[in-house]
């Protein structure tokens, strides 16, 4: 099927086995025009050299091939970079470890041309469950207080928008090494009407190293330093947009908050639990949710007195999250 230009970003590091796979998810696509914007972000294997023969692969399927090299500075800047390069009316993601379903971008398009919407979004299969966890959970209209309420959400991989709209929204925050996407998105969903796919349009490819990526408290408590920062961006960047619900955000920050504290709790550190939750009382987090936070951390103090400490769900046998 032909119509107005997709151009589809794809980063990738280090992924020279896994990339040829998304590109050939991409390729598989009925769509044309087709724009694929490979961006090889400072990777030290194999991965330039095959991004030049998939440049070929993508002209020999009816496509357009734009390849970029940079300096190693994550998935946010690698995304900018597809971004500033990319020609097309239209933007979708894909990333090196996602396969596309077939006919994704044509029931896309058919969507977004039926409902006027600038925006559309999927189910991400990963694993036996999908992202979000069902179809009705999907984002839909103007939703920016349904993400920030955890009612409505979608993967970056399954989004096709409008170039219009991703200008207005801007770029990825590169300082947001892990959760700039979901940081995006939020501005997205403040800035742009959805409309989406009540089925799964790409699938996670889950390898051995992302499987483990967060394997232990250290991890998470790194994590937790760009979520907290995130909490901050989206009130920032957000609150001047129409439908901006303070309430909304206030219910957010309570979760983000709830979740570090409760981290930290899980890793023996009460005083900085302590601190945590009373920043996030002076942020106006939604108090009441923050509440049962409190109880947490009183019940972490009981157990401290006889050497104990709250064991996280998962990592029950992590004892020194600082190893």
């Amino acid at each position: 099927m032909s119509g107005p230009r997709i151009s589809v970003i794809i980063p990738t590091f280090n992924r020279a086995t896994l990339v040829p796979r998304a590109v050939d998810s991409v390729l598989a696509q009925d769509w044309r025009p087709l724009e694929l914007v490979l961006v090889d972000d400072g990777s030290t294997d194999d991965t330039p050299e095959v991004i030049a023969g998939l440049a070929g692969k993508v002209i020999a399927a009816g496509g357009e091939a734009v390849c970029l090299r940079q300096s190693n500075a994550g998935d946010a800047a690698a995304r900018n970079a597809g971004l500033h390069a990319a020609t097309g009316e239209w933007i979708a993601f894909a990333d090196d470890d996602d396969t596309w379903r077939a006919g994704r971008l044509t029931d896309q398009m058919v969507a977004l041309s039926q409902t006027g919407a600038a925006a559309c979004c999927g189910l991400l299969a990963v694993g036996e469950s999908t992202k979000p966890a069902s179809a009705g959970r999907l984002l839909d209209g103007r939703c920016g207080s349904a993400f920030l309420r955890g009612e409505q959400s979608a993967a970056i991989t399954s989004l096709l928008v409008h170039t219009d709209s991703v200008q207005a929204v801007g770029d990825f925050d590169p300082t947001l090494r892990v959760g700039s996407d979901m940081e995006w998105i939020a501005r997205l969903a403040h800035a742009a009407e959805f409309c989406n796919l009540p089925r799964i349009v790409a699938e996670y490819n889950q390898t051995p190293v992302a499987l483990s990526r967060y394997s232990g408290l250290a991890e998470l408590l790194e994590r937790d330093q760009y979520d907290l920062r995130t909490v901050d961006l989206i009130r920032e960047r957000c609150q001047s947009r129409s439908g901006f619900d303070p309430d909304a955000w206030a219910v957010f920050a309570a979760r983000t908050y709830d979740r570090c504290v409760k981290h930290l709790l899980y890793a023996g550190e009460l005083v900085r639990a302590e601190q945590l939750l009373q920043a996030g009382f002076g942020k106006g987090a939604d108090a009441a949710l923050l509440r049962s936070t409190r109880r947490k951390l009183r019940k972490a103090r009981l157990l401290a007195l006889v050497g104990r400490r709250l064991q996280h769900p998962k990592f029950r046998n992590v004892a020194d999250v600082h190893g």
